[in-house]
């Protein structure tokens, strides 16, 4: 094959005496190169979307946490999470109670995310690094003082420290429901927001509301009961850990870390990455194809060459292979060149931030300007496999092509 190699190298950057043939194939290169920085960008920006979803995730999320498999909360949560620090030493465990309510405050109304928070967790999530207004200062005694999110802020109108008052309203959940008296069918109560706070992830940021854990249970006549059971280890978390804890922990209950917690935002990601990736491909194919049409005319700007190749006896499936190489040389070519030009831009892109997010909501906003990329090796030998496999597959189809002229032409 070293001799077919050189030969469909030398016909590659040979002059052609048609300028037509010149610029077919530099429109193939193209077609190919700019497929392929479009498959690295994009890419690499899901990547870089990703990586930022995962710092955030550090804020609030533990690096391990108990969730019941079924039902809403576990049973007697205090007493787990106790038996958890004894069992481990350097474990620190917060209980968390969430549930829906309705806030109001003067004259404003929204659904609302309570999040009942024991008092180690503010120390344990370090809250106050994402605390953007105000004080990280939640009580269980009256006055109430609870911590809000960006988006509640904003879309209740409330600030710390102005004097404002936040109404939550639950369903009753536990006793008799008078339908006389609607108001009976809700508990309430009243806290006073102490500080608002930022993480950067949209589902934390739009709807949450902080409060003492024993406040929360007050309004929704719980006693020891939690949605979960936020484990901090020391060391970090590791598989062995996330193990050992599962294995002491009644049946029904199951341990998850980061990852496990936020497995479908991820798994979203990951999903549109690949659909994305797969629409690009398509269109790399499609890139591909124009290399048929330059085959077919190079076959047949060199139809003296081959007949000279015959002469010297060159056997057919040797001079289709010239072709087949040929083509193969021009995807490979088109794919370095798009491989180079995709990872300069993500690089430009990483150290100046060339293209902005140009978002306005605070509820929105990210912790960056511009937009994220990160570029993995994995990504760059899919796009490179990609390359080659459409590449060799039309350069079969053209090295048929040129079996049929050659037939023709006999």
């Amino acid at each position: 094959m070293r001799l077919q190699f050189m030969i469909a190298l030398r016909y590659l950057f040979s002059p052609k005496r048609h300028n037509a043939v010149n610029v077919i194939s530099m429109i193939s290169v193209a077609g190919i190169a700019v497929a392929t920085t479009a498959l690295i960008v994009v890419l690499s920006v899901f990547n870089g979307f990703s990586d930022l979803a995962m710092s955030q995730l550090s804020r609030i999320d533990p690096p391990l946490a108990v969730f019941p498999d079924t039902g809403k909360v576990i049973e007697n949560a205090d007493s787990l999470a106790k038996a958890i620090t004894e069992q481990f030493a350097g474990i620190k465990a917060s209980t968390i109670l969430k549930e829906q309510a309705l806030a109001s405050t003067g004259g404003h109304q929204m659904t609302v995310n309570v999040m009942g928070v024991s008092p180690d967790f503010m120390q344990n999530a370090d809250i106050k690094a994402i605390t953007i207004d105000g004080s990280t200062q939640i009580s269980d005694v009256m006055p109430y003082t609870a911590l809000s999110s960006v988006g509640v802020a904003i879309n209740l109108d409330i600030r710390p420290n102005d004097g404002k008052w936040m109404m939550l309203f639950v369903p009753r959940r536990v006793g008799k429901i008078s339908t006389a008296v609607p108001e009976s069918s809700f508990r309430s109560d009243t806290v006073y927001i102490s500080g608002v706070w930022q993480v950067q992830q949209e589902m934390y940021d739009t709807d949450v509301i902080m409060v003492d854990i024993d406040v929360a249970r007050s309004l929704l006549d719980y006693e020891t009961e939690a949605s979960a059971i936020y484990i901090y280890p020391d060391n970090g978390y590791t598989d062995n850990l996330q193990s050992a804890i599962q294995a002491i922990i009644p049946k029904g209950l199951t341990v998850k870390n980061r990852l496990e917690q936020q497995a479908d935002s991820f798994k979203m990601i990951s999903i549109e990455k690949w659909i994305t990736f797969l629409m690009l491909a398509f269109i790399l194919i499609i890139a591909s194809f124009n290399i048929i049409s330059t085959m077919s005319m190079l076959i047949i700007e060199k139809q003296d060459n081959t007949t000279t190749l015959r002469s010297l006896g060159a056997s057919q499936p040797m001079i289709r292979s010239i072709y087949a190489i040929q083509g193969l040389l021009i995807s490979i070519g088109g794919g370095i060149i798009g491989l180079i030009l995709g990872v300069i831009l993500v690089g430009l892109q990483e150290h100046f931030g060339l293209i902005g997010l140009g978002t306005s909501s605070m509820t929105g906003a990210l912790s960056i300007d511009s937009y994220p990329v990160a570029l993995k090796l994995s990504d760059i030998a899919i796009v490179a496999l990609s390359i080659f496999l459409v590449g060799l597959v039309t350069a079969t189809i053209a090295s048929i092509t040129r079996k049929e002229k050659t037939d023709l032409k006999d």
